[in-house]
């Protein structure tokens, strides 16, 4: 699968803004959009090639983890405080 540079720019300027904005759900948008090509093309990425066939139990844990700081991520600007008590719940704080 190969992205256009355009949308590559276009995608790292957003990036850069939403740094510059202290906005997080931008990378939580761009963490949960990995999952699709992984499924899709079964091999994730993390410092190298994971591919689902060779390694399911290492592909699936990334693409879930990936879904998850997306999730988290938008959570951080869409619903602080909902985050807030899920950490509360789990950590026991």
């Amino acid at each position: 699968m190969t992205t256009s540079p355009l949308i590559n720019t276009l995608v790292l300027a957003g990036l850069l803004l939403a740094t510059w904005m202290n906005w997080s759900w931008p990378w939580g948008a761009l963490f949960i959009y990995w999952m699709i090509p992984a499924i899709r093309f079964g091999e994730a990425h993390l410092l190298g090639p994971v591919p689902r066939d060779e390694q399911p139990v290492l592909f699936w844990t990334v693409t879930a983890l990936w879904v998850l700081f997306g999730a988290m991520t938008i959570m951080v600007d869409a619903a602080p405080d909902a985050l807030a008590k899920l950490y509360q719940l789990i950590w026991g704080t």
